[in-house]
């Protein structure tokens, strides 16, 4: 798979991440209207990040290595966090809060790992 074709996998998978994230808030009792308009803002900050990246933006590479290590650390932080309070005491919410920390934590995985992919590297060279 070519550098151009993993950084659009990449953003197609971050689109599926807002739908997600809006469908559990949404379930979470949040409103419909907020959870659509969350939805919208993520389609819209994806949007511009993953034609950044198409467009060979070096700096944009650098800032999204760097946010998504730090993103990974503090979804790693919560998830432990959270599992410790599903074990104490079992709630509905909690078990939505985990899900959406652990699949933040393996979005941000993926970013890293192909944002310092051969194939992207290659890319943006």
């Amino acid at each position: 798979m070519s550098g151009k074709e993993r950084i659009e996998s990449l953003t197609a998978s971050w689109y599926g991440f807002s739908v997600f994230t809006a469908f559990l808030g949404w379930l979470d009792g949040g409103s419909l209207l907020w959870s659509g308009l969350g939805l919208c803002f993520s389609f819209f900050i994806t949007f511009l990040i993953g034609n950044r990246l198409l467009a060979k933006s070096g700096f944009v590479r650098l800032v999204m290595l760097a946010a998504s290590l730090l993103a990974s650390a503090f979804a790693a932080s919560a998830t432990v966090k959270l599992t410790g309070n599903l074990l104490s005491s079992f709630h509905f919410g909690t078990l939505l809060e985990l899900g959406v920390s652990v699949t933040w934590l393996g979005m941000n995985i993926q970013s890293f790992r192909v944002l310092t992919d051969k194939s992207v590297k290659a890319y943006f060279a």
